[in-house]
């Protein structure tokens, strides 16, 4: 999956500076709420610094885990279909790390997005982006073997520099917890936790208190059929296979 800028780095400079006028700078500590679900949905806000999750609340009492927004994506994009006095968030936006955001009121969002033309191609940008993103969790959730989405979330989940199609070595976000992971590839926790203890003795990876520090991004490249470059190996290594078709999981 190809992702393409986000929206804060897909705007001008005048535009940046324009919804830095219209909006209001907040900072949230981690696990705090940036947009709980079943409010109004009258504002959005462009992730300056940090990570957060989006999470959809059960009436049973379970979360699950919808997306990981990192600097420069937009929050609450998805109720800007509706713009109704009475439309409720239909998921929660918490802080998974320390976050400095834009939160900007819908109407000043939209003022700005008609007056800059920058905006809307950003906001274009933006929908593709989390299609591309959901679309690309549906697809892997039929045709991936646990290893395999689990190799894809860590390499998504990896800093890498503007244009950097390969990550390199390094931590991803800190606070993210097992069953996080879990709830984001539609995995158990237990199977995720005895994937991350195998690789961890494959020196692949440490792992410490809500804390992945992935030391070989070219294997868990090669587990989903990559080379180190990002282009598609001519033959799956066996623990890339996908259970579905071949025969237990290694």
């Amino acid at each position: 999956m190809t992702m393409a800028a986000s929206f804060y780095a897909a705007l001008s400079s005048s535009a940046r500076q324009a919804f830095t006028d219209a909006g209001v700078p907040r900072e949230f500590v981690p696990e705090s709420v940036i947009f709980a679900q079943g409010s109004p949905a009258h504002s959005v806000a462009i992730v300056l610094d940090g990570h957060a999750k989006i999470v959809r609340h059960a009436a049973a009492g379970r979360d699950t885990l919808l997306a990981i927004r990192s600097s420069g994506r937009l929050l609450g994009v998805e109720e800007l279909d509706d713009l109704g006095e009475r439309l409720r968030r239909r998921s929660a936006t918490l802080a998974l790390t320390r976050v400095r955001a834009l939160v900007i009121e819908k109407g000043r969002f939209f003022q700005v997005l008609h007056d800059r033309g920058s905006g809307m191609s950003a906001l274009l940008t933006e929908m593709r982006n989390n299609v591309l993103e959901y679309q690309a969790r549906a697809t892997s959730m039929n045709t991936d073997s646990v290893k395999q989405r689990l190799a894809k979330a860590l390499l998504a989940l990896l800093p890498r520099e503007p244009g950097q199609a390969v990550p390199g070595p390094g931590r991803i976000v800190h606070n993210l917890t097992q069953a996080d992971l879990a709830q984001l590839i539609g995995a158990a926790r237990e199977t995720v936790e005895r994937t991350l203890g195998e690789w961890r003795t494959a020196n692949i990876l440490i792992t410490d208190y809500r804390s992945v520090v992935v030391l070989s991004p070219g294997r868990l490249l090669r587990l989903i059929g990559l080379d180190e470059d990002g282009h598609p190996l001519h033959h799956l290594t066996p623990l890339a296979r996908n259970p579905r078709t071949s025969g237990p999981e290694v």
